[in-house]
């Protein structure tokens, strides 16, 4: 099924995570600098990788197409910034590919994409494409992305383009940070619908995702949330997410036979309405109660 699936989020120092880390996991190698990564992390034992690379803006130094070395300048930037403790150090994504496409047109569609949304406003684009196994046994074909967020030049590192954000980071009456109707993060999420649909339209499919919320597009059912790593993870909180997972599909499995069954229920009944109709019009014909319309039938001058 086609899926829009565009997630992002900041990675911050504030809640422990590291640029890093972030890369070696998304690349599947091992971590490198214990300065920022203390505890040594090994993901080169996974097999799922099947594309990686790093686009640069034309104002980038060639050397930072060195994944290591890229991310380590990133890393001592936020060194020297006003509060190196709190510091967001990378912007990352997960991106859905399609299964109705092949592999090579998922990731021609996904190049394009970030060549003209991302590299062309001058950010740096990490790219890792994994083909895992899926929830349904199928293929998990995905991507993960991070994104520098300062300005690029050939001495390194400035300021942060803020203008990247798009997002509020004052929640509402105590909700989650949310993106800005007409924030960057948002224009993203829509123009990737737009390159997969183009890509789904030169296929000759007639497949369509949309990135809007199923509130906006007037469809009423219960967002479904993602299972990830609580699959196989132990802990309350993977079961936590497990039963949520499980809670929303029965619900929604419900609404949607309710649903059904209401429609079943009104078709019922107006057939009910005509076949009562066509009864009542048969007998009152065979009892002499129903002439035929004027000008026409037997009894017509």
């Amino acid at each position: 099924m086609a899926s829009p699936h565009h997630d992002w989020m900041i990675y911050s120092r504030s809640r422990g995570q590291s640029a890093i880390a972030a890369a070696a996991y998304a690349a599947r190698i091992r971590t490198w600098d214990r300065r920022y990564v203390p505890e040594p992390q090994d993901h080169s034992h996974k097999t799922d990788l099947v594309f990686s690379g790093i686009l640069l803006p034309p104002k980038a130094p060639s050397w930072m197409r060195d994944r290591r070395a890229l991310w380590s300048a990133v890393e001592r930037r936020e060194d020297r910034s006003t509060r190196p403790e709190d510091a967001q150090v990378c912007r990352g994504k997960v991106v859905s590919f399609q299964r109705e496409l092949t592999m090579e047109r998922n990731i021609l569609t996904l190049l394009q994409y970030l060549e003209e949304q991302y590299v062309a406003r001058g950010i740096i684009i990490d790219f890792n494409v994994h083909d895992a196994e899926a929830e349904d046994g199928g293929r998990n074909w995905h991507t993960h992305l991070l994104a520098t967020m300062r300005v690029v030049g050939p001495d390194g590192f400035g300021l942060k383009n803020r203008a990247w954000n798009g997002v509020n980071f004052r929640p509402r009456n105590g909700s989650r940070p949310h993106a800005l109707r007409d924030g960057m993060l948002l224009q993203q999420r829509a123009a990737w619908s737009d390159y997969v649909n183009a890509a789904f339209a030169e296929a000759g499919l007639d497949i369509r995702i949309d990135h809007r919320s199923l509130k906006a597009q007037g469809i009423d059912r219960m967002p479904q949330p993602r299972l990830g790593k609580a699959k196989h993870a132990k802990g309350q909180w993977a079961q936590q997410r497990r039963d949520e997972v499980r809670d929303v599909a029965a619900y929604n499995g419900a609404r949607q036979q309710a649903r059904a069954g209401q429609r079943a229920a009104v078709k019922g009944k107006g057939a009910g309405i005509v076949a009562g109709a066509a009864s009542a019009a048969s007998t009152a014909r065979h009892d002499g109660r129903v002439a035929s319309a004027p000008g026409r039938g037997r009894h017509a001058q």
